[in-house]
């Protein structure tokens, strides 16, 4: 809880300074912080955290489009990473009924 106070506080002092590409590049490394310390602390899924990875990707749009391409690919992977981990989780799953077929040593069928 710490961290996304940190990360977020630091987001609004560089949002009250004159922008420029240097605090845009730092704007969109504190919010893919925000987005990491969220996900482990309210959950991959959590509205906040999708929120935090879906305002990380516009920042970085944001700057492309001002002609100014990331210097860390890997940013744009843990935004991607953020966004997409809550789908990969509940698409793949298993359900209740699954895992309790496993824990018997069945397969299939309620237990």
């Amino acid at each position: 809880m710490e961290a996304d106070a940190q990360f977020s506080r630091a987001l609004a002092h560089i949002s009250a300074l004159p922008g420029t590409p240097a605090l845009r590049r730092e704007a969109i490394k504190l919010q893919v912080g925000v987005g990491n310390a969220r996900m482990h602390i309210k959950g991959f899924a959590a509205p906040e955290t999708i929120a935090s990875f879906d305002q990380a990707r516009l920042l970085i749009e944001n700057a492309e489009a001002l002609g100014e391409p990331l210097e860390d690919p890997q940013l744009l992977f843990a935004v991607l990473y953020g966004r997409l981990k809550p789908l990969f989780h509940t698409a793949f799953a298993p359900t209740h009924e699954n895992r309790a077929s496993r824990s018997c040593g069945r397969r299939g069928g309620v237990v």
